[in-house]
């Protein structure tokens, strides 16, 4: 089979846009799969934000909270705060940050420091940032071990 350059940059184009339309798509599904969450599971807090570029919603972010991790929280985890995120590639860039953590009060502020233990996995300014930031605050590293089962 030939297949020359321009046919290869004209598939390419065609794909592009055939997966992209699929991600136009799922946002324009968002507010769906938002009250579906809440009618699924009472109790839920979900937040969109959109913003306005002429007649087009251009998705900017969604916050997801399930009640049974919110009861959960509130129930028995108290001063641990968790920090994640991770840089997203692609037609949708951008990050994913993550922080969840509640006081003894059910509270998220923190008033001095002292009562919340930060666990880390050693990223790099990490530490001196706490340090500076909260220098009454714990700091500890993650662990993190994975088991090889073999059969």
């Amino acid at each position: 089979m030939n297949v020359t350059q321009n046919q290869v940059y004209r598939a390419k184009k065609l794909a592009k846009k055939v997966i992209q339309g699929l991600y136009k798509e799922q946002e324009e599904r968002l507010r769906d799969y938002a009250e579906q969450i809440k009618k699924t599971n009472p109790g839920s807090t979900v937040a969109i934000k959109t913003e306005l570029a002429g007649d087009d919603a251009l998705f900017e972010w969604i916050y997801i909270c399930l009640a049974g991790s919110k009861k959960g929280f509130i129930e028995g985890c108290r001063p641990v705060v968790g920090v994640d995120g991770c840089h997203l590639k692609g037609p949708c860039s951008g990050q994913i940050l993550t922080a969840v953590g509640v006081d003894g009060n059910n509270d998220l502020g923190i008033q001095n420091g002292l009562a919340w233990v930060f666990i880390s996995d050693k990223q790099n300014g990490l530490i001196p940032a706490m340090q500076t930031v909260l220098p009454n605050t714990e700091h500890r590293m993650m662990a993190n071990r994975r088991a090889s089962c073999q059969y």
